[in-house]
């Protein structure tokens, strides 16, 4: 349930433009949004997953933290199709690189 819950929240925040496109006012209070990219077929995110996961019982869940996970879709072509991928997500991170001037993209990230 709290994976799904996750990337329900992803899904909200797919059509979303990376940081600094949009902006949002939270008054004297700041909440972080942490976005986690990560895949099935990626042997290096299960503990990346599991601390993101505990991230769920932080006291200040959706108060100070709202974590989010981005399942991408560029480790389906290595075997293993990720059922939770989106290409908006991996859009997503893709232009977060290029806003960074990054040239590549990785997971976890």
């Amino acid at each position: 349930m709290r994976r799904a819950w996750l990337i329900a929240a992803a899904g909200l925040l797919a059509g979303a433009a990376p940081a600094g496109a949009e902006q949002f006012q939270s008054g004297p209070t700041r909440t972080a949004l942490i976005e986690l990219y990560t895949s099935e077929g990626c042997s290096s995110c299960p503990p990346a997953e599991a601390w993101f996961s505990s991230l769920l019982t932080a006291p200040g869940l959706w108060h100070t933290v709202v974590p989010v996970a981005f399942h991408v879709t560029y480790w389906d072509n290595g075997g293993w199709r990720d059922r939770w991928a989106s290409p908006a997500f991996t859009r997503r991170q893709y232009a977060y690189a290029a806003a960074w001037n990054e040239p590549q993209v990785y997971t976890p990230c």
